[in-house]
């Protein structure tokens, strides 16, 4: 992380995160720019490929102790005013300073350290903008760094409605610049992202948890499956798990199926697949039997899905016992990716499992509330899925509304929230960045996401627009697209 060099502690107005130093003015410490960070990390000898410039953006607020004082510099009587959006003084987002702009705050840009400030009666406001993205995706190139990273996408103006300039324009500045710079960068393939439809989250009894193929953002995904298909056990053939999958015939193209693979129509580089077993499947041990089984099975497979216009099929088979696991090509040796790794499995045809499910405890002792606490059993039944144990992200978005306590845990990079004696553990848009980041590290194909339904596909509930998970997915993608593939 290249930021956080000043902040509200500071005794001057000053950037959280300036590219360079400030030479004009001795009341600096030279030290305190992401050039000197960047250069000392290199001339330490960090390999450059290692190294990811941290971007932010987050706004550094002071309150000026003279308002006729308010360059860069000037003194202060301490931390910038709580704003209406972090809740915290000496900080804010991007997207308030849009607003103070439009509110009559006057605008400067500082071309020593390539930051920008505003000034609104005593209220100083230290900021990235759109410019100061470009320069230092500008310099991490110069510097030959694997790329950038930033701190974090609810700080830029993410819907869009504040900043005139799009959804995301500190984020877009830099990807369009790195697009630019990309003829200077090392070539990478690009990730894949696959994404789980189930064919049972348009008949869920709460109507806000319901999710249909109309629902689906296909921007987020290089891949759609749609679960699950059963098996035949007669015939080794594949057969619907819901009735309106299709209608029973192929050449009319009625049902769930096609109208799920019309998408593609929008989408031209979109493919789909259709998941096979799932937690209630059966059929498998017979696939695998002998030869001839899994010949007839893959066959009659095949047939099934190019009819229903599949791109392809996805094996869901949930668990095989150790009796099969050889049979089953020889797949199934651990579950851990890197047991996957040093079992021989190839790297370019394994894909990280994410979720954006919540798992739930009732808490033995609502004092004790830790990850590790004792619990008396699975949390209680939410109104969404209706099961106990389980609950979708949006539900624990829900509960932080209604007073939940949330932590993030850095040692396993998720979240838990508290509320009365019901524990929720849950991934985060942070989590999932950090698992993307680590599906790149090991040169894995790609992710999937189990499953749509379970994310903010409405946007309703937790104020990052539609699914924020699967976003985050994306965006990371994006990210390590264009930088250099790490070495292992």
């Amino acid at each position: 992380m290249a930021y956080d060099f000043h902040g509200p502690w500071s005794e001057v107005t000053s950037f959280s995160s300036p590219l360079y130093s400030r030479g004009s003015n001795i009341r600096f410490n030279q030290q305190y720019s992401q050039q000197w960070a960047i250069d000392r990390w290199i001339s330490g000898g960090a390999p450059r490929n290692k190294l990811v410039l941290g971007l932010t953006g987050i706004a550094t607020t002071f309150t000026l102790a003279n308002i006729t004082d308010a360059g860069v510099g000037a003194a202060v009587a301490g931390a910038g005013k709580t704003g209406p959006y972090l809740g915290h003084e000496g900080h804010t987002t991007y997207y308030r300073v849009c607003e103070l702009i439009r509110n009559g705050a006057v605008y400067r840009f500082d071309e020593e350290q390539k930051m920008s400030y505003v000034v609104l009666e005593d209220q100083w406001a230290g900021y990235p903008t759109p410019k100061s993205m470009k320069e230092k995706v500008r310099f991490a190139y110069s510097r030959g760094l694997a790329g950038t990273m930033f701190w974090s996408l609810e700080v830029d103006d993410f819907k869009g409605t504040y900043c005139n300039a799009g959804q995301f324009p500190l984020l877009t500045a830099v990807y369009d610049t790195i697009q630019e710079m990309a003829p200077y960068a090392a070539s990478v393939p690009t990730m894949k992202s696959f994404c789980y439809f189930t064919n049972w989250s348009p008949k869920y009894a709460n109507l806000d948890a319901r999710m249909d193929v109309r629902d689906v953002n296909t921007s987020l995904c290089s891949h759609l499956v749609y679960a699950f298909a059963d098996i035949d056990r007669q015939n080794l053939t594949l057969v619907k798990s819901q009735p309106d999958d299709d209608d029973g015939t192929v050449w009319t193209k009625r049902g769930r199926y096609f109208t799920f693979n019309k998408l593609k129509a929008d989408c031209p580089g979109l493919k789909t697949l259709l998941s096979v077993g799932g937690a209630y499947g059966h059929g498998f041990p017979l696939v695998v039997a002998n030869a001839d089984a899994m010949r007839t099975f893959a066959r009659n497979a095949a047939l099934y899905a190019r009819d229903r216009d599949f791109d392809g099929i996805d094996i869901d088979w949930e668990y095989p016992r150790k009796l099969y696991r050889e049979k089953f090509l020889d797949l199934i040796k651990a579950w851990a990716i890197d047991q996957w790794i040093s079992g021989g499995a190839q790297r370019d045809k394994l894909v990280l499992g994410l979720t954006g499910q919540a798992l739930t405890f009732t808490l033995a002792d609502p004092n004790d509330t830790w990850v590790g606490a004792s619990v008396l059993g699975p949390g209680t039944p939410g109104p969404y899925l209706g099961v106990e144990g389980r609950v979708p992200y949006y539900r624990v978005c829900e509960l932080i509304q209604n007073g939940a306590v949330h932590h993030f845990d850095e040692e396993q990079k998720m979240a838990y929230a508290v509320l009365g004696d019901q524990w929720i553990g849950y991934p985060t848009p942070d989590s999932m960045k950090e698992k993307v980041l680590f599906a790149h590290s090991r040169r894995l194909a790609g992710t999937m996401f189990w499953s749509l339904e379970y994310d903010d596909f409405l946007g309703s509930y937790c104020r990052q627009g539609e699914f924020p998970l699967l976003t985050a997915v994306h965006d990371a993608m994006q990210e390590v697209a264009a930088s250099p593939q790490l070495p292992i």
